[in-house]
Protein backbone atom coordinates (compact mmCIF):
# COMPACT_ATOMS: atom_id res chain seq x y z
CA UNK A 1 0.00 0.00 0.00
CA UNK A 2 2.61 2.21 0.42
CA UNK A 3 4.60 1.33 -2.55
CA UNK A 4 1.03 2.37 -3.95
CA UNK A 5 0.93 5.63 -2.05
CA UNK A 6 4.36 6.76 -3.50
CA UNK A 7 4.06 6.02 -6.88
CA UNK A 8 0.84 7.81 -6.77
CA UNK A 9 2.45 11.10 -5.10
CA UNK A 10 5.44 10.81 -7.83
CA UNK A 11 3.15 10.78 -10.32
CA UNK A 12 1.56 13.69 -9.15
CA UNK A 13 4.71 15.95 -8.75
CA UNK A 14 5.66 14.51 -12.34
CA UNK A 15 2.64 16.61 -13.00
CA UNK A 16 3.18 19.24 -10.89
CA UNK A 17 6.92 19.95 -11.02
CA UNK A 18 7.27 22.20 -13.83
CA UNK A 19 3.85 24.33 -14.01
CA UNK A 20 4.29 24.80 -10.32
CA UNK A 21 7.94 26.10 -10.68
CA UNK A 22 7.58 28.05 -13.61
CA UNK A 23 4.24 29.84 -13.46
CA UNK A 24 4.84 29.83 -9.82
CA UNK A 25 7.88 31.59 -9.61
CA UNK A 26 7.26 33.94 -12.52
CA UNK A 27 3.92 35.26 -10.42
CA UNK A 28 5.93 35.37 -7.52
CA UNK A 29 8.45 37.53 -9.33
CA UNK A 30 5.35 39.80 -11.02
CA UNK A 31 4.72 40.54 -6.82
CA UNK A 32 8.00 41.39 -6.36
CA UNK A 33 8.93 43.37 -9.50
CA UNK A 34 5.66 45.67 -9.74
CA UNK A 35 5.85 46.06 -5.69
CA UNK A 36 10.04 47.01 -5.36
CA UNK A 37 12.27 48.86 -6.42
CA UNK A 38 15.38 46.08 -6.39
CA UNK A 39 13.76 43.46 -9.24
CA UNK A 40 17.14 42.19 -10.26
CA UNK A 41 18.57 41.29 -7.01
CA UNK A 42 14.51 39.87 -6.35
CA UNK A 43 15.12 38.20 -9.81
CA UNK A 44 18.62 36.30 -9.01
CA UNK A 45 17.10 35.17 -5.57
CA UNK A 46 13.86 33.58 -6.97
CA UNK A 47 16.10 32.19 -9.96
CA UNK A 48 18.81 30.20 -6.97
CA UNK A 49 15.55 29.45 -5.26
CA UNK A 50 14.47 27.62 -8.62
CA UNK A 51 17.58 25.84 -9.04
CA UNK A 52 17.87 24.26 -5.61
CA UNK A 53 14.53 22.84 -6.03
CA UNK A 54 14.57 21.64 -9.54
CA UNK A 55 18.08 19.27 -8.27
CA UNK A 56 15.76 18.15 -5.40
CA UNK A 57 13.22 17.05 -7.64
CA UNK A 58 16.45 15.33 -9.64
CA UNK A 59 17.02 13.12 -6.65
CA UNK A 60 12.68 12.30 -6.29
CA UNK A 61 12.04 11.71 -9.63
CA UNK A 62 15.00 11.19 -11.84
CA UNK A 63 14.89 10.64 -15.50
CA UNK A 64 17.63 8.60 -15.86
CA UNK A 65 19.97 7.86 -12.58
CA UNK A 66 22.98 7.46 -14.37
CA UNK A 67 22.39 11.33 -15.09
CA UNK A 68 22.55 11.87 -11.26
CA UNK A 69 26.06 10.75 -10.92
CA UNK A 70 29.40 13.10 -12.10
CA UNK A 71 30.43 12.11 -15.37
CA UNK A 72 34.49 12.53 -15.60
CA UNK A 73 34.36 15.36 -13.29
CA UNK A 74 31.97 17.33 -15.75
CA UNK A 75 30.08 18.43 -12.40
CA UNK A 76 33.09 20.83 -11.52
CA UNK A 77 32.79 22.37 -15.20
CA UNK A 78 29.31 23.02 -14.69
CA UNK A 79 30.03 24.82 -11.50
CA UNK A 80 32.64 27.16 -13.44
CA UNK A 81 30.69 27.85 -16.34
CA UNK A 82 27.48 28.52 -13.72
CA UNK A 83 29.81 30.41 -11.35
CA UNK A 84 32.72 32.36 -13.53
CA UNK A 85 31.07 32.60 -16.80
CA UNK A 86 27.67 33.45 -16.18
CA UNK A 87 27.66 35.73 -13.43
CA UNK A 88 30.22 37.84 -16.13
CA UNK A 89 27.59 37.54 -18.57
CA UNK A 90 24.57 38.85 -16.36
CA UNK A 91 26.68 41.90 -15.67
CA UNK A 92 27.95 42.27 -19.08
CA UNK A 93 24.43 41.97 -20.20
CA UNK A 94 22.46 43.94 -17.85
CA UNK A 95 25.33 46.79 -18.05
CA UNK A 96 23.94 47.01 -21.93
CA UNK A 97 20.49 48.38 -20.72
CA UNK A 98 22.23 51.51 -18.96
CA UNK A 99 24.89 51.53 -22.01
CA UNK A 100 22.24 51.32 -24.91
CA UNK A 101 21.09 55.05 -24.65
CA UNK A 102 24.50 56.75 -24.77
CA UNK A 103 25.45 54.99 -27.81
CA UNK A 104 24.00 56.42 -30.89
CA UNK A 105 20.70 58.24 -28.82
CA UNK A 106 19.09 59.55 -31.89
CA UNK A 107 19.25 55.59 -33.53
CA UNK A 108 19.35 53.59 -30.17
CA UNK A 109 16.38 55.35 -28.84
CA UNK A 110 13.76 53.61 -26.53
CA UNK A 111 10.74 52.83 -28.60
CA UNK A 112 12.63 54.02 -31.57
CA UNK A 113 10.59 51.97 -33.63
CA UNK A 114 7.35 53.44 -32.52
CA UNK A 115 4.30 52.78 -30.69
CA UNK A 116 4.64 49.02 -31.63
CA UNK A 117 4.54 47.52 -28.15
CA UNK A 118 1.17 47.14 -26.40
CA UNK A 119 2.85 49.09 -23.36
CA UNK A 120 -0.81 49.16 -22.14
CA UNK A 121 -2.28 45.68 -22.26
CA UNK A 122 -2.04 43.36 -18.79
CA UNK A 123 1.08 42.41 -18.00
CA UNK A 124 0.70 39.07 -18.92
CA UNK A 125 -0.41 39.58 -21.92
CA UNK A 126 2.91 41.48 -22.76
CA UNK A 127 5.01 38.74 -21.40
CA UNK A 128 3.48 35.98 -23.72
CA UNK A 129 3.96 38.50 -26.43
CA UNK A 130 7.77 38.99 -24.97
CA UNK A 131 8.32 35.17 -24.83
CA UNK A 132 7.04 34.06 -28.25
CA UNK A 133 9.09 37.25 -30.05
CA UNK A 134 13.09 36.77 -28.00
CA UNK A 135 11.58 32.72 -29.04
CA UNK A 136 11.51 33.70 -32.87
CA UNK A 137 14.91 35.57 -32.93
CA UNK A 138 16.26 32.90 -30.47
CA UNK A 139 15.02 30.03 -32.68
CA UNK A 140 17.06 31.60 -35.58
CA UNK A 141 20.33 32.53 -33.78
CA UNK A 142 20.37 28.90 -32.40
CA UNK A 143 19.06 27.29 -36.23
CA UNK A 144 22.32 29.20 -37.39
CA UNK A 145 24.72 28.47 -34.62
CA UNK A 146 24.21 24.42 -35.63
CA UNK A 147 24.41 25.07 -39.69
CA UNK A 148 27.06 27.18 -39.83
CA UNK A 149 30.57 25.97 -38.90
CA UNK A 150 31.81 28.92 -37.44
CA UNK A 151 28.97 29.68 -35.26
CA UNK A 152 29.02 25.75 -34.60
CA UNK A 153 32.22 26.34 -32.80
CA UNK A 154 31.17 28.16 -30.17
CA UNK A 155 27.49 26.78 -29.73
CA UNK A 156 29.09 23.26 -29.65
CA UNK A 157 30.52 23.96 -26.36
CA UNK A 158 26.63 23.69 -25.17
CA UNK A 159 26.53 20.30 -26.48
CA UNK A 160 29.65 18.72 -25.25
CA UNK A 161 27.91 17.06 -21.87
CA UNK A 162 27.16 13.60 -22.11
CA UNK A 163 24.27 13.87 -19.61
CA UNK A 164 21.60 16.04 -19.24
CA UNK A 165 20.74 17.72 -15.50
CA UNK A 166 19.69 21.21 -14.54
CA UNK A 167 23.42 22.61 -13.75
CA UNK A 168 24.46 22.48 -17.62
CA UNK A 169 21.69 24.73 -18.47
CA UNK A 170 24.10 27.33 -18.49
CA UNK A 171 27.09 25.55 -20.20
CA UNK A 172 26.88 27.95 -22.78
CA UNK A 173 30.58 30.09 -24.34
CA UNK A 174 29.98 33.53 -22.91
CA UNK A 175 30.37 34.96 -26.50
CA UNK A 176 27.20 33.61 -27.73
CA UNK A 177 25.43 34.23 -24.31
CA UNK A 178 26.70 38.09 -24.91
CA UNK A 179 25.87 38.05 -28.46
CA UNK A 180 22.45 36.51 -27.90
CA UNK A 181 21.14 38.79 -24.92
CA UNK A 182 22.22 41.68 -26.77
CA UNK A 183 20.72 41.15 -29.80
CA UNK A 184 17.32 40.74 -27.58
CA UNK A 185 17.91 43.28 -25.28
CA UNK A 186 18.16 45.89 -28.38
CA UNK A 187 15.46 45.06 -30.20
CA UNK A 188 13.02 44.85 -27.19
CA UNK A 189 14.33 48.73 -26.25
CA UNK A 190 13.85 49.75 -29.38
CA UNK A 191 10.38 48.64 -29.02
CA UNK A 192 10.03 50.58 -26.54
CA UNK A 193 9.59 47.68 -23.60
CA UNK A 194 9.59 48.43 -20.02
CA UNK A 195 12.98 47.30 -18.40
CA UNK A 196 10.43 45.83 -15.74
CA UNK A 197 9.04 43.60 -18.20
CA UNK A 198 12.20 42.55 -19.72
CA UNK A 199 13.70 41.32 -16.23
CA UNK A 200 10.32 39.70 -15.30
CA UNK A 201 10.75 37.61 -18.90
CA UNK A 202 14.34 36.54 -18.25
CA UNK A 203 13.23 35.35 -14.34
CA UNK A 204 10.47 33.06 -16.81
CA UNK A 205 13.82 32.18 -19.36
CA UNK A 206 16.27 31.46 -16.71
CA UNK A 207 13.75 29.18 -14.53
CA UNK A 208 12.32 26.61 -17.98
CA UNK A 209 16.10 26.79 -18.86
CA UNK A 210 17.02 24.88 -15.61
CA UNK A 211 13.53 22.59 -16.43
CA UNK A 212 14.48 22.14 -20.37
CA UNK A 213 17.83 20.13 -19.22
CA UNK A 214 16.60 19.03 -15.66
CA UNK A 215 17.07 14.98 -15.07
CA UNK A 216 13.53 14.60 -14.36
CA UNK A 217 10.92 12.81 -15.12
CA UNK A 218 7.98 14.84 -16.06
CA UNK A 219 4.93 14.41 -17.33
CA UNK A 220 4.08 16.86 -19.96
CA UNK A 221 1.08 15.74 -21.75
CA UNK A 222 -0.30 18.82 -24.29
CA UNK A 223 2.48 20.82 -22.93
CA UNK A 224 5.24 19.40 -25.00
CA UNK A 225 3.00 20.55 -28.20
CA UNK A 226 3.83 24.29 -26.51
CA UNK A 227 6.57 24.51 -24.94
CA UNK A 228 10.27 23.22 -25.89
CA UNK A 229 9.95 21.31 -23.30
CA UNK A 230 12.74 18.36 -21.75
CA UNK A 231 11.17 16.11 -23.50
CA UNK A 232 11.87 17.54 -26.78
CA UNK A 233 14.89 19.44 -25.73
CA UNK A 234 17.22 15.83 -25.08
CA UNK A 235 16.68 14.78 -28.60
CA UNK A 236 18.07 18.13 -29.85
CA UNK A 237 21.34 16.84 -27.64
CA UNK A 238 21.58 13.82 -29.35
CA UNK A 239 24.71 12.90 -30.63
CA UNK A 240 23.13 12.04 -34.20
CA UNK A 241 22.90 14.71 -36.27
CA UNK A 242 19.30 13.92 -38.19
CA UNK A 243 18.23 14.10 -34.75
CA UNK A 244 19.87 17.12 -32.67
CA UNK A 245 18.96 19.49 -35.66
CA UNK A 246 15.53 20.18 -34.44
CA UNK A 247 13.55 21.19 -31.38
CA UNK A 248 15.88 24.38 -31.89
CA UNK A 249 13.23 27.04 -29.54
CA UNK A 250 14.28 28.02 -26.49
CA UNK A 251 11.26 28.82 -24.68
CA UNK A 252 8.11 27.49 -27.15
CA UNK A 253 8.30 25.00 -29.58
CA UNK A 254 5.90 27.02 -32.34
CA UNK A 255 8.77 28.56 -34.31
CA UNK A 256 9.88 24.98 -35.11
CA UNK A 257 6.61 23.50 -35.88
CA UNK A 258 6.27 26.74 -38.35
CA UNK A 259 9.70 26.10 -40.45
CA UNK A 260 9.66 22.07 -40.05
CA UNK A 261 12.19 21.05 -37.54
CA UNK A 262 10.06 19.73 -34.48
CA UNK A 263 10.85 16.53 -34.00
CA UNK A 264 9.49 14.34 -31.30
CA UNK A 265 9.11 10.48 -31.90
CA UNK A 266 6.87 8.56 -29.91
CA UNK A 267 7.22 5.74 -28.29
CA UNK A 268 11.07 6.24 -27.69
CA UNK A 269 13.59 7.52 -25.66
CA UNK A 270 16.84 9.33 -26.31
CA UNK A 271 19.79 7.48 -26.53
CA UNK A 272 23.34 8.85 -26.05
CA UNK A 273 23.81 12.59 -25.60
CA UNK A 274 26.63 14.65 -26.26
CA UNK A 275 29.38 15.09 -28.82
CA UNK A 276 30.78 12.34 -30.73
CA UNK A 277 34.18 13.58 -31.52
CA UNK A 278 36.12 11.81 -28.48
CA UNK A 279 39.08 14.54 -28.69
CA UNK A 280 36.70 17.92 -27.72
CA UNK A 281 37.95 19.31 -24.70
CA UNK A 282 36.43 18.04 -21.35
CA UNK A 283 37.93 21.13 -19.16
CA UNK A 284 36.70 24.27 -18.60
CA UNK A 285 39.30 26.38 -19.83
CA UNK A 286 39.53 24.12 -22.81
CA UNK A 287 35.93 24.79 -23.84
CA UNK A 288 36.46 28.29 -23.53
CA UNK A 289 39.64 28.22 -25.97
CA UNK A 290 37.41 25.57 -28.23
CA UNK A 291 36.08 28.12 -30.63
CA UNK A 292 39.64 29.32 -31.22
CA UNK A 293 41.46 25.64 -32.01
CA UNK A 294 41.70 24.18 -35.57
CA UNK A 295 40.67 20.61 -34.49
CA UNK A 296 37.59 19.27 -35.77
CA UNK A 297 33.92 20.37 -33.44
CA UNK A 298 31.97 17.27 -34.70
CA UNK A 299 29.68 18.21 -37.35
CA UNK A 300 29.17 15.92 -40.61
CA UNK A 301 31.42 18.36 -42.46
CA UNK A 302 34.58 17.32 -40.08
CA UNK A 303 33.89 13.67 -41.41
CA UNK A 304 32.79 13.66 -44.83
CA UNK A 305 33.35 10.45 -46.50
CA UNK A 306 32.49 8.38 -43.33
CA UNK A 307 28.84 10.12 -42.73
CA UNK A 308 27.51 5.69 -42.61
CA UNK A 309 30.28 4.79 -40.30
CA UNK A 310 29.41 7.75 -37.88
CA UNK A 311 25.69 7.23 -37.65
CA UNK A 312 26.31 3.58 -37.10
CA UNK A 313 28.51 3.65 -34.31
CA UNK A 314 26.40 6.51 -33.17
CA UNK A 315 23.02 3.91 -33.12
CA UNK A 316 25.20 1.16 -31.68
CA UNK A 317 25.86 3.29 -29.02
CA UNK A 318 22.33 4.24 -28.16
CA UNK A 319 21.06 0.60 -28.52
CA UNK A 320 24.34 -1.13 -26.04
CA UNK A 321 22.74 2.37 -23.74
CA UNK A 322 19.17 1.32 -24.44
CA UNK A 323 19.80 -2.08 -23.81
CA UNK A 324 21.53 -1.12 -20.49
CA UNK A 325 19.33 1.03 -18.99
CA UNK A 326 15.99 -0.86 -20.00
CA UNK A 327 14.78 1.53 -22.46
CA UNK A 328 12.77 1.41 -25.85
CA UNK A 329 14.97 3.01 -28.37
Amino acid sequence: MKSIENFKLKNILSWMVLPVLLYGGTGVGYLMFYRSNMPLVYGILLVIAAFILIGLFERLLPYRKDWNLDHHGDTKVDVAFLVLQQSLTLLITRAWLLVIPLLLPSILKQGALGSIWPVSWPIILQLVIYIYTDDFIYYWLHRWGHKNPVLWRVHSIHHSPDRLYFNNAPRFHAIETIVREVCVMTTFYLLGVEVMLIELAQIYISIFGLLQHANISFKLGFQNYILSTADLHRWHHSKLIKESDNNFGGNVILWDMIFGTFYYPKGRQIGTVGIYNPAFPKSFLGQLMAPFSKRPLDKPEDYIGNEALYEEKIIRENKEAAQKLGINY
